[in-house]
Parts: structure tokens; sequence; C-alpha cells
């Protein structure tokens, strides 16, 4: 798909400016998260698959990946808002870097911890199955939102207190990243179709599955060693890619979308796979014999494709 050749209709654009004022920006839009999420799945052998529907409830992994946003919005789970993110009090694009006796939301919580205790409570043989359900389907959003480099950043609460424009548009830049690159480079139509297309292509382009899932991260009996990693990773990104250029002196559907695209679905790509090793170790974990067998590799290595 040629980049330059994407243009959004104007209702497509109005749509973009209606979302992003009405609507709280708390993670990837829907589009990343079940591409992720469809993406994962492509690492698991069947009998992984058939545990982690079964421990999530969903038979599409998808529906179980935007699970956390839907329910954020009621007053039942109105705690678990502040999970979806870090606010990280550094000063991008000089300096980024998490420092969690800084960083770390106590009161209210943050993405770091709550991926830890979500991860604790899928493996313990005290926790009830619905409970085991629910934290797994956190599970699947927060590995999700940690890829998003502004749920590890506080600067104007991620970029959600920073008016830019977009396609002739004002919004802000968290719904950017979240939604708008997203959908001018995917286009529009059915948001499970759009996301299992995307999640082929990217899978496609994987030159050796198994050996990219198993690179990953997956020692579940240390979550806060790989949570804590790809944080810093995505934060990194803050001062490497969101920031580094003047953003609210021009159209960020343009040059900057063109310059962003590629890392941007890098980190979807990356978030696949983590997912799906994630799952996967989860899986071996409850007793399903895997076919991968995982070796020591480090944390930061960017997809293949």
């Amino acid at each position: 798909m040629a980049l330059g050749s994407l243009r959004l209709s104007k209702i497509a654009v109005l749509g973009i400016y209606l979302a992003s004022i009405l609507v709280p920006a708390w993670c990837w839009g829907n589009v990343g998260h079940r591409t992720i999420a469809y993406l994962a799945a492509k690492y698991l052998d069947e009998a992984e698959l058939a545990l982690m529907q079964a421990a999530t409830d969903y038979d599409d992994l998808s529906d179980a990946a935007v699970w956390a946003d839907e329910v954020a919005h009621s007053p039942t789970y109105d705690y678990s808002r502040s999970w979806h993110y870090i606010n990280v009090q550094d000063e991008p694009p000089e300096h980024c870097g998490i420092n969690l006796t800084r960083d770390h939301q106590a009161q209210s919580g943050d993405i770091i911890a709550a991926f830890v205790n979500h991860t604790t409570v899928v493996r313990s043989s005290s926790s009830r199955v619905a409970e085991k359900r629910e934290a797994m389907r956190f599970l699947l959003h927060w590995i999700g939102d940690i890829h998003q480099p502004l749920h590890a950043e506080g600067l104007a609460r991620g970029g959600v207190d920073l008016p830019v424009v977009f396609a002739g548009m004002p919004t802000n830049l968290h719904f950017v990243w979240d939604v708008a690159i997203i959908d001018k480079y995917r286009g529009e139509g059915d948001e499970r179709e759009v996301s299992l297309t995307w999640a082929n292509e990217i899978y496609a382009r994987d030159r050796d599955p198994h050996l990219i899932t198993h690179r990953e991260c997956s020692e579940i009996p240390r979550p806060m060693h790989c949570i804590l990693a790809w944080a810093k990773q995505s934060n990194k990104a803050v001062c490497e890619f969101v920031f580094k250029e003047n953003i609210t002196s021009h159209d960020l559907s343009l040059d900057y979308y063109k310059e962003n695209i590629s890392f941007l679905e890098g980190m979807i790509a990356l978030a696949g796979r983590r997912l799906g090793a994630w799952m996967k170790a989860l899986a071996v974990d409850a007793g399903v014999k895997s076919s991968v067998h995982y070796d020591d590799w480090q944390l930061d290595q960017m997809p293949m494709g």
C-alpha cells in the first residue's frame, strides 16, 4: 500500500475529530488492539489457542483485547482507567527515561503494576475462574497499550492535552497515535476485517515466526522484568519518534505520518509477537504442551520484515 496514495474522506476526517474530543484517549484504537490479538493468535498452536479462548471466555481474542476499553467507560470499572498507562515524568524530546520510584502511580495504579498483578492472578491456583478470565482479558490489552509510546509518557497527559492538526482537523497528539495514523494507513471498513487483514500482512513478512516468538520475553515468573523492558522501549521512542520535531506547527497527516508509519507498524508487530509469546508461556504454565522452546534473547529486538 503506497503511503502517499491514501486520502481520508471528509466524513472520516470529521469522525476522527469528533471521536478525539468526545472519547477519552486511553489506548490504541480498536483496530490496533484487534490487529495485535489476531497476530498473537497466529503464534499459538491449536491447543494453546483453545486454552486462551477458554481463559478469556471469548472465541475471538480480538474481542477480549478491546474489553478493557469497553468496561473502562462504566462506573463498575472506573478504577481501572489509570491502569492503561504510566505517567513518566521526563522531559521529551531532550530526555526520556523511566524511573519507577518517581513515576509509579501508587494511589491509582498504573500499567506496570496492573500487568504484574494480572499475570499473578492468571497463574494463581487460588484465583476464581471469573477472576482469571478478567485478568487474562486485561493482559491482552496491557501488552497492546504498553507498545503505544504515549502510554509511557506523562507530558501533557501522554499527549491528550497537546492540540495538533491531522488531515486539516484539530485533534490531540494522543489520538493521532491511537487512531488517526492507523485509520489513514489501513483505511475504512469493518474493524475486524481491517485488523485481520493487517495481522495477516504482518505475519506474512515474519521470516521465521517460531524464532521470533521465542525471542520475546516470556518470563512469566518475573513479569516486572518484561513489562518494564517494553515500557522503556516505548518511552525511548517518545523522544526518538513522537516528539522529534515541532509537532504543533504543521498538519501531522503529511510528512509526520510518512516518517512514523513504519515505526508504528513495527510496534504493532512487536506487541503481537510479545503477546503471542506471553500467552504461549501461560499455556505451558497451565500444562499445555508447546511446540516452541524458550531461550534467553535480548528484549529490545525490532521485528524482522
